[in-house]
């Protein structure tokens, strides 16, 4: 348990997640983005971390998993059998085009909320839709002054460029990561990714 990385703000542990895990305190939330196992690489092997974060997630605290559907629906029945919530299923609009093939391009991503009760709302306030200029409230509709609470879509485009020419193949755009990381915690929470990628959870969580 000695730290790869460790700025008194972020610490990075190298190893197994599984191994890991166990030997952490509490926190806040997890918010990752796991192996899909779909890719040839030698890191994209699914592993079964949902038993281990039970223990790990503090009472009121969630879970944030990304995914595809074949891949994210065990997760959820993973973590609900531990005894978490589902909070909602969500879609990250990824804003990429089709291929150029005659196949659906797949231009989104899955993710999954999960609370561990008692239900503590997410801070919606922190990440509200302004209303466009034009649009105009019927009289009954009531319109909050920070915008509209966002839905169940959210459109964040990827990093700039093809996966294969980022560092890493399978990073998340770090906008997408701060809007989530502001909608499930507190400043001074405790956040941990079991898989740490290209570093974004990271990243949002010390900003």
């Amino acid at each position: 348990m000695t730290p790869y990385y460790d700025d008194g703000t972020c610490t990075i542990y190298h190893g197994d997640c599984r191994d890991v895990l166990p030997k952490l305190g509490t926190v806040d939330a997890i918010i990752t983005d796991p192996p899909y196992g779909i890719l040839t690489h030698a890191w994209d092997v699914p592993v079964d971390w949902e038993p281990l974060a039970w223990p790990l997630v503090k009472p009121s605290g969630y879970v944030c998993s990304f995914g595809l559907l074949t891949t994210l629906a065990p997760v959820c029945l993973a973590l609900e059998a531990q005894g978490f919530e589902r909070e909602a299923e969500m879609v990250w609009a990824r804003g990429t085009l089709g291929t150029a093939g005659d196949r659906f391009g797949r231009s989104h991503e899955l993710w999954a909320l999960h609370y561990k009760p008692p239900r503590l709302a997410p801070r919606i306030d922190r990440v509200r839709v302004p209303y466009a200029p034009a649009s105009k409230p019927s009289p009954s509709h009531h319109r909050h002054p920070l915008g509209a609470a966002p839905g169940s879509v959210w459109y964040v485009h990827e990093t700039s460029g093809s996966y294969a020419s980022h560092e890493h193949e399978t990073a998340k755009p770090l906008p997408l990561m701060t809007r989530i990381t502001e909608a499930l915690t507190d400043p001074g929470d405790l956040i941990i990714d079991p898989f740490m990628g290209s570093g974004t959870t990271g990243r949002a969580a010390k900003d």
